[in-house]
């Protein structure tokens, strides 16, 4: 597991293509799936990761992956919650991941 504490801020990313990026801190970006991006939701998968009842990875059907071409649009902490870095009609494929809305 990784090393989170109450100052972790975990990021959510979008790209071009369909899927969703999860981050803690300054650790592995993952991504997390075009099906995230459809059914998950970002504030869970960040609490559950901050509590340490689930975290990305392979195993877990998640990939490793750089931050070339990824943009930053949501962030969560366990003390400030869900906090969007840019307008919600520019989340694009992660908005429903972003704001557990699912059509």
């Amino acid at each position: 597991m990784s090393t989170i504490d109450a100052a972790t801020i975990f990021r959510c990313y979008k790209a071009n293509g369909a899927s969703v990026f999860l981050q803690a801190g300054d650790g592995v970006i993952w991504d997390m799936g075009p099906e995230s991006a459809v059914f998950g939701n970002f504030t869970a998968d960040a609490s559950a990761w901050f509590a340490g009842e689930w975290e990305p990875g392979e195993v877990n059907g998640q990939t490793p992956t750089d931050a070339d071409g990824l943009v930053p649009v949501a962030e969560w902490s366990s003390t400030n919650g869900l906090r969007l870095l840019v307008d919600p009609e520019h989340l694009g494929s992660a908005s429903a991941y972003v704001t557990g809305h699912h059509h």
